[in-house]
């Protein structure tokens, strides 16, 4: 999977999903995409930068029923935080707040409460380490009817739903700005 902006400061990019077949790469998705209010880069907690990098995908996600994924499934409750408080030996985890609830959740992401873009998504495994304060909480989730994104990746409902059919522990997403150099 690729994303890719048309510069490091657009909030709009597109979204590439290719598969194997055979010996060949079959492009399956191209769909528009959102990303950080603030772009591509560099980031860290609370700056609403997308990073850039190769990454896979630790855990699916959602506040509606799995559509039939690969990959273990979790459908969120009132329980259900991310971790994004980084004075927390959890920070950038997810939680059942009846297991683990030593963090400040007015910093956390309460899953349930965005039940448009997280109605279906994935963890991008940036900072999977959890170093306190260089980010937390970044996905691949559904869109909503804003253009732009905290920090994740956002694509149509639809196509959300057709990665995550899709989608197997070896999956990548790539999150890269493409300069096409013409020669003349």
């Amino acid at each position: 999977m690729l994303v890719i902006p048309p510069n490091k400061k657009s909030t709009s990019a597109t979204f590439l999903f290719y598969v194997k077949e055979g010996n060949k790469w079959i492009e399956y998705i191209k769909s528009k995409a959102y990303v950080g209010k603030q772009g591509i880069g560099n980031t860290k907690e609370g700056v609403s930068i997308t990073p850039l990098g190769c990454f896979k995908f630790t855990k699916c996600f959602g506040i509606a029923n799995s559509p039939g994924t690969k990959l273990k499934y979790t459908k969120i409750n009132q329980y259900h935080y991310w971790i994004s408080d980084s004075n927390s030996k959890r920070y950038n985890q997810f939680v059942d707040i009846r297991e683990y609830d030593q963090f400040n959740k007015k910093v956390g992401e309460h899953l349930i409460q965005y039940p448009q873009a997280y109605e279906y998504a994935m963890n991008i495994n940036y900072n999977e380490k959890g170093a306190p304060g260089k980010g937390s909480a970044i996905f691949l989730h559904c869109m909503t009817k804003s253009t732009y994104t905290g920090g994740c990746v956002a694509i149509p409902r639809e196509q959300m739903i057709r990665v995550l059919k899709k989608v197997n522990a070896n999956c990548q997403i790539i999150i890269e700005l493409v300069i096409n150099i013409r020669k003349y």
